[in-house]
């Protein structure tokens, strides 16, 4: 079967983006959130559909504007968490360099704070929301490192290049929105995933060919997996690992290598985290 919600013309032009669906059992009911954005006439929105009797339908569009420079809030990656019985919503904007928290209920926003460049991930875990920056962190006024212009912003690049040459992991206080560690990751952070018991984060590097692994308890960087399909000797750049899926017990890492048509399969060490 196949659903279309851009048939309402209120949202026709919309298209989901990368990544962000969540579901949610309340009241006898089965909710699923997205994002989706339309460039030309610069709407975002986190929709809301409800799946009941047999049949989806739209409930809700929680719009988001864009802010500073940037055209488009472009959310992406949605949370869901309970606090004292209130289901609170995160959202990655990507465009706006932010990550939100509302009630979901009431659409009031609790906070938002200012992330790396280009946001892209979150997930959740020991109070923390863990944010992955595609471009890395976010320049600021004094700052004496080469930039250059991204869709939304500025980044750090390498002069000779002209790449962005940085990636990082925002972490923040989930409660509060106060941000505890920025944490250094490889090129094009992307999808992220937490161990079950909360111990571990794992990131994907899109351009390094290598998932991180964060110890959650320090916030510090404990392995770095290389996933490519050759050794370092036959190696070729550009595998592309862009989403990450771990086994109920926490044994397997599973990496899917956008470039290389192919999944890699990680034994973990579930004392370290890593290979």
């Amino acid at each position: 079967a196949r659903w279309e919600y851009a048939s309402d013309t209120k949202y026709q032009g919309l298209m989901s983006t990368y990544s962000g669906i969540q579901v949610l059992n309340e009241d006898g009911k089965t909710s699923i959130f997205w994002s989706a954005a339309n460039g030309d006439s610069h709407q975002s929105y986190v929709l809301k559909a409800v799946w009941a009797d047999h049949h989806l339908a739209l409930a809700d569009a929680i719009p988001f504007k864009p802010e500073g420079d940037s055209p488009l809030a472009l959310p992406n990656e949605l949370a869901i968490d309970q606090e004292d019985g209130t289901n609170y919503l995160f959202v990655v904007l990507n465009g706006n360099n932010r990550l939100v928290k509302m009630n979901l209920k009431t659409h009031d926003i609790q906070w938002s704070q200012t992330t790396g460049v280009a946001p892209y991930g979150l997930v959740l875990a020991n109070g923390k929301a863990y944010v992955s920056n595609w471009g890395g962190a976010l320049p600021v006024a004094g700052d004496k490192a080469e930039t250059a212009g991204v869709p939304y912003s500025q980044s750090f690049i390498d002069p000779k290049t002209g790449a962005i040459n940085n990636g990082t992991l925002s972490v923040f206080n989930a409660k509060n929105g106060a941000l505890i560690s920025e944490i250094k990751m490889g090129l094009h952070p992307n999808d992220l995933v937490s161990s079950h018991d909360g111990h571990f984060i794992y990131v994907a590097n899109g351009n390094s060919d290598d998932v991180t692994v964060v110890d959650a308890k320090n916030n510090k960087v404990a392995a770095t997996i290389p996933v490519m399909l050759f050794n370092n000797k036959q190696r070729l750049i550009g595998d592309s690992p862009n989403a990450l899926l771990l086994s109920d017990d926490d044994r397997r890492l599973y990496v899917a290598n956008g470039l290389d048509n192919a999944v890699a399969v990680i034994q973990l060490n579930g004392a370290s985290g890593s290979v």
